[in-house]
């Protein structure tokens, strides 16, 4: 009794698992979107060159270069030298590249535009220029570095800044390049060229001369030409034809449009729900009828 009453409870807890199963993964529909990377990062740790009895340190953070240059003195120079390598699945172009002094005080301003000037710029805003002109616009292709020195010293007349430190920040921004940007030979028109005529074969500059035939002439007619007499001209009657009355202009005839009826689109591939809600009606009645089965 027991055992033939749990075996119909399970078949009817199966057909409606079943149904409830099939209904909800029905409904559900997943799209599975991939996109590709876009990463540019610094690769290791930049390189340094530095005069005697100098101290440059440089550290990389998030898109910017921290460089400290201690015990500045007259005629010192260094140079630190940072490296991007694209790592992402796009081309990368640089944005922005910009020398900027860390602490705001007036004296460290001052001596960034004395180090600047040793470069050969007139002050840090004219070096920020040179940077702009000669790397804003780069593209870096998948996999490839670039390479951005800084260079910069103190001259042999600037003794107002002996024995001093200074820190400031070299800023980097990128951004992913167009897709399909860098075109064909022609810089980046390769599909849009117009389509170009084709050449006319040469005419030949002779002229053939041909000469005109003689037309032969026949005998003069023997009878004289008498001239045409004028007939005088009948004028009839226009006659009304019967049954030709004045017709009046069709008007135009407006059809109304009948709405489509709407309706679900079939739906394609899978298991048709019919067997699956048939099986589990089959299995629903089979539960009820054994757990209601007596006992014989």
């Amino acid at each position: 009794m027991k055992r033939r009453k749990l075996v119909g409870i399970t078949l009817i807890a199966t057909s409606i698992l079943l149904q409830v199963g099939y209904a909800t993964s029905a409904g559900q529909i997943t799209n599975t979107v991939s996109t590709k990377a876009f990463k540019v990062d610094f690769e290791g740790n930049p390189v340094i060159t530095q005069a005697e009895e100098m101290d440059v340190t440089a550290q990389v953070g998030s898109g910017v270069v921290t460089i400290t240059a201690n015990n500045l003195y007259p005629g010192a120079e260094f140079g630190v030298t940072p490296t991007v390598k694209n790592n992402g699945e796009y081309e990368a172009k640089v944005t922005h590249v910009e020398l900027v002094e860390k602490t705001g005080q007036a004296s460290s301003i001052q001596l960034l535009d004395a180090m600047t000037d040793y470069a050969g710029y007139q002050d840090a805003e004219a070096y920020n220029t040179y940077l702009s002109d000669t790397y804003v616009g780069k593209v870096i292709g998948v996999g490839e570095t670039l390479a951005i020195p800084i260079e910069l010293g103190l001259k042999g007349e600037e003794a107002g800044f002996q024995s001093t430190a200074a820190q400031f920040d070299v800023v980097f921004q990128f951004e992913q390049e167009e897709v399909g940007g860098s075109g064909g030979e022609d810089g980046g028109n390769g599909g849009d060229k117009e389509p170009t005529e084709p050449s006319k074969p040469e005419q030949p500059d002779e002229s053939i001369d041909i000469p005109d035939e003689e037309v032969p002439i026949g005998p003069a007619p023997d009878e004289p030409v008498t001239e045409p007499v004028p007939q005088p001209e009948v004028e009839l009657p226009d006659e009304e034809l019967p049954g030709s009355e004045a017709t009046t202009p069709e008007e135009d005839t407006v059809i109304a449009e009948e709405p489509v009826p709407g309706g679900m689109l079939p739906k394609t591939g899978g298991v048709t729900p019919f067997l699956v809600y048939g099986l589990g009606l089959t299995l629903l009645g089979s539960g009820i009828a054994i757990y209601r089965k007596k006992d014989e």
